[in-house]
């Protein structure tokens, strides 16, 4: 099967034609987001990190997570864990009792929610413009870097 460097073709005046490598035919464009998961991102997503913990609450919507099991589901400190699930409470899309949070009833239906996890799977870098481009205050980075072996924050 040949590369698809090889399926782009030179035209005579030097011009290129066919697919471009670097713009395949199913990359979507913030502006192809569907209008109910773009006001889900709007009105309750700030990070990746919110974008996280919405997935793992919708995917179990009725069950209660403690911040515990969230923080552990991704290796997180418990206090950023908590962080953003009380922002994501403040938001309106978590709801939370006895110290547990699940998501709320009436946060998004369950359509909006898968056709945001397929965003989130498929497109991570259009869903990431989409935060950037949202209304909220954005948070690049809720959790500190990981320590590595000898207590550096460089891996390397």
């Amino acid at each position: 099967m040949p590369s698809r460097a090889l399926a782009v073709a030179q035209s005579p005046n030097g011009a290129y034609r066919g697919v471009h490598p670097i713009n395949p035919p199913n990359v979507m464009h913030s502006d192809d987001i569907q209008p109910a998961v773009r006001e889900l991102i709007n009105r309750h997503i700030r990070s990746m990190d919110h974008a996280e913990v919405a997935l793992q609450l919708s995917k179990a919507p009725d069950q209660m997570h403690d911040a515990d099991a969230v923080a552990t589901r991704h290796r997180w400190a418990h206090e950023t864990a908590v962080q953003v699930l009380n922002e994501l409470t403040e938001s309106g899309l978590a709801a939370v009792s006895g110290g547990r949070y699940r998501l709320a009833t009436d946060a998004a239906d369950s359509a909006t929610l898968a056709h945001f996890a397929e965003l989130y799977h498929r497109h991570p870098v259009t869903l990431v413009r989409a935060i950037y481009a949202a209304p909220l205050p954005v948070r690049p980075l809720i959790r500190p870097p990981r320590r590595g072996v000898n207590g550096s924050t460089n891996d390397a």
